[in-house]
């Protein structure tokens, strides 16, 4: 499957740039006066839109590991646990 969209992993800078590996520019969080946007609301936003790719990815792996043979433990355990790691770092990118 090709993917539509710019591989991860993400960053934001303190411009609100939301940057591939490359520091090509993908989106941008502004504070906008119209919406009345806090830097601090705006901050949030951009590391929210900056863990997409890893949040993805966390979404493939505990897919992948929900459907895994049941009668296999070690395949499943292994699965679990990957799963595991991604989603906890995926949350933690865009949380903190």
């Amino acid at each position: 499957m090709s993917k539509k969209y710019t591989p991860g992993p993400w960053a934001y800078n303190n411009n609100g740039h939301i940057i591939d590996e490359g520091d090509t520019i993908i989106a941008l969080c502004t504070i906008h006066p119209i919406f009345r946007t806090d830097e601090q609301k705006m901050r949030a936003n951009a590391r929210l839109i900056a863990a997409s790719p890893d949040l993805l990815t966390a979404c493939y792996a505990a897919s992948t590991a929900i459907c895994v043979d049941a009668d296999d433990y070690d395949r499943n355990a292994r699965a679990m646990e990957r799963a595991r790691g991604l989603l906890k770092t995926a949350i933690a990118k865009a949380t903190e």
